[in-house]
């Protein structure tokens, strides 16, 4: 009868401990999932978990001083770097993610990004080495496609504010201007693309309701709907630079494309791995020295942004279309990004 007992109380042991075990590892899942939703504000501690080997290429876990001021004497400038501040997004309460990217010939290598605010404090860093694909093919340059960056920005205190970006050159302690700044404005409900909204119309026209309405998108845009393959074509300057999460099934994507002064682009659509369109993206944002950097004229407004509402947690890829105006031509943004659930 002991025997029985015992072989009871182990086979209760057992089970409660496989318990445990499915709810740590869902617990880990779910902060998985919402990594960038949590309540770190450890700028190196984000950018170590974003990117290790990355970040342990750079100088910032022995250079990086939060809230110490930038050294006006060490920006320097210099003709042959090219850059962009691409986006800048709230991830929390006080945290920020930003990308973007930065180009220099091959004598000067840049180590990182540091971010500063107006007041000159240095309020964040970010990564350096991230794939841009298609980034040399615009710029005409060898060796551009790993010229991303990525990294984040923590403010204290809930205050207006104009951020910049300077990228740390190898080797010395010189800082390089990366072109256009951004602006973060506390207005309370900071996080404002935390919403439960999910139709992706309301999304782009409460995002920017000047473009939206330039756009046919409110005419001609069915969730769900299959892409028309036929309708296909290429030959464009253009990046999908950015996707994040945004709520459990929303994301955020970001992007440029510029099809030449004989081509305008109307709107962008994101479809899914089966080629089902699961969201779109108003066009004609602000893309300062893109002009400059891809040597088009009018480039600086071939900014696109827009979202993603994936109905079932699933993995897919997500490609970008932008779709030509007064036609129903679609034409393929270089590079593909894939989301991940666990």
């Amino acid at each position: 009868m002991n025997k029985i007992w015992k072989m009871i109380l182990i086979i209760v042991i057992n089970m409660s401990l496989m318990i445990m075990l499915v709810v740590t590892v869902k617990d880990e899942i779910k902060k998985h999932i919402d990594v960038k939703e949590a309540e770190e504000t450890d700028v190196l501690t984000l950018l170590h978990n974003d990117n290790q080997v990355l970040y342990e290429k750079s100088t910032l876990k022995q250079e990086y001083i939060a809230d110490s001021k930038i050294d006006a004497g060490k920006i320097v400038t210099n003709n042959s770097v090219l850059s962009s501040f691409d986006t800048i997004n709230p991830v929390s309460e006080h945290v920020f993610l930003a990308s973007g990217w930065i180009y220099a010939d091959e004598d000067v290598l840049i180590d990182s990004v540091i971010f500063v605010d107006s007041s000159d404090n240095i309020v964040g860093a970010a990564n350096y080495g991230f794939d841009r694909p298609g980034l040399s093919q615009a710029l005409q340059k060898a060796n551009a496609d790993k010229s991303g960056w990525k990294g984040y920005i923590y403010l204290k205190e809930q205050t207006t504010t104009t951020i910049r970006a300077y990228g740390k050159i190898k080797n010395t302690n010189e800082l390089i201007l990366i072109k256009s700044e951004k602006q973060i404005e506390m207005k309370g409900n900071i996080v404002v693309k935390e919403a439960e909204e999910t139709d992706v119309l309301t999304l782009l026209h409460n995002d920017n309701q000047v473009l939206y309405e330039k756009s046919t998108l409110k005419q001609e845009y069915k969730a769900n709907s299959k892409i028309n393959a036929e309708k296909i074509v290429t030959n464009t300057l253009s990046s999908f630079d950015s996707i994040i999460p945004v709520s459990e099934y929303v994301f955020l994507a970001t992007g440029w494309i510029y099809a030449g002064e004989d081509v305008l682009i109307d709107s962008v659509i994101f479809v899914d791995s089966s080629d089902n369109i699961v969201g779109a993206a108003n066009y004609g944002y602000d893309r300062p020295g893109l002009s400059q950097a891809l040597q088009k004229t009018n480039a600086d407004k071939s900014g696109w942004q827009g979202y993603i509402y994936l109905k079932e947690k699933t993995t897919t890829t997500i490609r970008a279309y932008g779709r030509i105006k007064n036609t129903n031509e679609l034409v393929l943004i270089n590079s593909e990004k894939q989301i991940e659930f666990p």
